[in-house]
């Protein structure tokens, strides 16, 4: 008989905190997508300023679009890789598959369940605070739960 403790489901507090910890990581990655940009443009702006301002309208798709990739990235690689972003693994959290194992294709599916949950104002985030289990929309879309990890359970 193992004297290891039965994990617990995470806090709302601590999925939260991760959360803002992982979203000030991507956005230190946009952030430097940004400055090549600027860098760029500012290079053609001395050669060709209507060439500039109409590269400027074209780069602003490409802007918003790598903060989704970046985010995609992220989040996919680092629960299928280990079940942790540098934000969960800050707060000793883990996402843990229910029953099937962990999976790329599992993984990108919680991500997508992150934009579901983010629609409707937060309320799939905050799902957690209600639920039994505290799982969020995207944890029942990918069949995962988020759990605290002692000293004593992490192997």
């Amino acid at each position: 008989m193992s004297n290891r403790p039965d994990p617990v489901p995470a806090t709302f507090a601590e999925r939260g905190m991760a959360l803002l910890i992982d979203c000030a990581l991507i956005t230190l990655g946009h952030g430097a997508v940004f400055f090549l940009l600027v860098v760029g443009l500012n290079s053609l702006a001395a050669r060709d300023p209507l060439g500039s301002i109409i590269a400027l309208f074209l780069c602003l798709p490409i802007f918003l679009l790598a903060y989704i990739v970046l985010s995609m990235a992220y989040f996919t690689l680092l629960h299928a890789w280990g079940g942790q972003t540098l934000g969960k693994l800050a707060l000793g959290i883990r996402v843990v598959p229910d029953e099937q194992p962990a999976t790329l294709g599992r993984a990108f599916l919680r991500w997508v369940g992150y934009l579901v949950s983010t629609l409707p104002l937060g309320a799939g985030f905050l799902w957690a605070v209600l639920d039994k289990d505290r799982c969020a929309w995207h944890d029942h879309l990918a069949a995962t739960v988020v759990l605290a990890q002692s000293e004593e359970y992490s192997s």
